[in-house]
């Protein structure tokens, strides 16, 4: 790839970058201000509106689409829907975080300095970030099924002289370390031409 092709290239998606960027800041501010009035909402006299509403439970790869689910512990029900907004603004500010840091590893790239010093940290950073993110997003979406589970009353959907009792497993989706990885990676591979580069420099 000639030097300008590659500027040009750079250019493009650090526009389209910046475009992302915005969006999910916007994004971010009706997911807090939304969170904030359904909360106010399920907490005020509307209350009774919100215990009884259509759910579906999955039970493995079985899902029941469940009509008038009745809620038994609304505390339980409150914090499931704190957890679920908080999971997605976790998982929206990773997100944003990430634009910043691809557009500081476009920066130089534009400039036409792909081995430029910086672009190796901000890899790395953009790693890390992808760890703390994917880290906390599991937990609060674990912690929000369980209080799922917690305010439902299942007695309304299951023979309950056929069951015994019932266990909530987690699960959890470690993609994000895969993810993680691949950005540790590519840094120590755009340290190593930095390197080079910089050897190139001082013998010219």
């Amino acid at each position: 790839m000639n030097e300008n092709k590659m500027i040009k290239t750079a250019k493009g998606l650090d526009t389209f970058a910046k475009i992302v960027g915005i969006i999910l800041n916007a994004g971010m501010v009706l997911l807090i201000v939304g969170s904030v009035l359904v909360f106010i909402t399920m907490n005020s006299q509307m209350r009774p509106s919100f215990v009884n509403f259509s759910q579906t439970v999955s039970v493995g790869n079985l899902s029941i689409a469940v009509k008038d689910l009745v809620v038994q512990d609304y505390k339980a029900l409150c914090r499931w829907f704190l957890a679920t907004a908080a999971a997605a603004m976790v998982t929206m500010a990773v997100f944003i975080a990430g634009i910043r840091t691809v557009r500081r590893i476009l920066k130089p790239m534009k400039e036409g300095r792909p081995f430029d010093t910086d672009i190796p940290a901000n890899l790395k950073k953009l790693g890390w970030l992808v760890i703390a993110g994917g880290i906390l997003s599991v937990a609060l979406e674990s912690f929000s099924s369980g209080f799922l589970w917690e305010a439902y009353d299942f007695t309304k959907i299951f023979n309950m002289d056929q069951v015994t009792g019932w266990t909530y497993n987690a699960s959890f989706d470690l993609n994000f370390i895969v993810l993680a990885f691949v950005l540790f990676l590519l840094s120590y591979i755009f340290r190593y031409g930095a390197q080079l580069q910089q050897e190139s420099d001082e013998t010219l």
